[in-house]
């Protein structure tokens, strides 16, 4: 008796998310996005088959600030504190960025905005 092929399954192998190395990429897994905060992206690789799942995250660039120098600066009459003056109230003399070498020198202020 010919009863035909014979016929069979093959267990399906459990697959583990695992992040990629760009953003919104999965090495092996199915890709899922999640919201993105302020400083990250974020998404998450789902694992197949029974695998496990993974949160990914990438660290998002960093705006540079071009410090500019604040104007019409109102500084203390008695020049000798400048320099203290302006290392206690570094926003007063940069707008925006940070406050970077004030100097004293033949009575002016002087300072730099990074």
């Amino acid at each position: 008796m010919d009863f035909g092929p014979s016929c069979g399954s093959t267990p399906t192998q459990p697959v583990n998310g695992q992040c990629g190395t760009s953003k919104d990429s999965c090495a092996s897994g199915d890709f899922v996005d999640i919201t993105d905060t302020a400083t990250d992206y974020k998404w998450q690789c789902n694992g197949k088959n029974g695998g496990t799942s993974v949160a990914c995250s990438l660290k998002k660039p960093t705006q540079p600030v071009n410090g500019v120098c604040a104007k019409n600066v109102t500084v203390p009459v008695d020049g000798t504190k400048l320099v203290d003056y302006a290392k206690a109230n570094p926003s007063l003399f940069c707008d925006p960025g940070t406050l970077v070498s004030p100097e004293l020198s033949n009575g002016k202020l002087t300072w730099k905005c990074a």
